[in-house]
């Protein structure tokens, strides 16, 4: 059974390794387009950790502060409203992150096309990049 898969994938690669490129793809276009897109993808995870990195430590400083006050009463809002904050933010990060992830995949699907790419050899791998949620 082992050996039947094995063969079976062989010879599909090979099938795909025979077919012929398309003569109507502009390859420097392709490469212009991919690196496009992985560049505003790169940029997105950035911004995101920035985004993350920045929430994280104003959620370290407000517990602070809270922990230091003595009213219990206020005490226990400012560490509520710490907490509602970092969430809110949290949120704001990913939701921004999967935006431009999108936006940059919906870019290099329109210019992928413009190159004489019709043939989707990178679909499917967008949700790659969307999936660390």
């Amino acid at each position: 059974m082992r050996t039947a898969k094995i063969t079976l994938a062989v010879a599909a690669l090979s099938l795909l390794l025979a077919a012929p490129a398309s003569a109507d793809v502009n390859l420097t276009c392709m490469v212009t387009a991919v690196e496009k897109r992985d560049n505003a993808v790169i940029t997105a995870w950035d911004t995101f950790s920035t985004s993350m990195r920045t929430a994280l430590e104003t959620r370290r400083d407000s517990l602070k502060s809270a922990w230091a006050d003595a009213n219990r009463a206020t005490r226990r809002a400012s560490i509520k409203n710490a907490w509602k904050t970092f969430r809110n933010s949290r949120k704001s990060a990913w939701k921004t992150r999967r935006s431009s992830i999108r936006s940059a995949w919906t870019t290099f699907n329109s210019e992928r096309k413009a190159c004489g790419a019709q043939s989707a050899d990178e679909s499917g791998t967008q949700a790659q990049d969307l999936s660390v949620e």
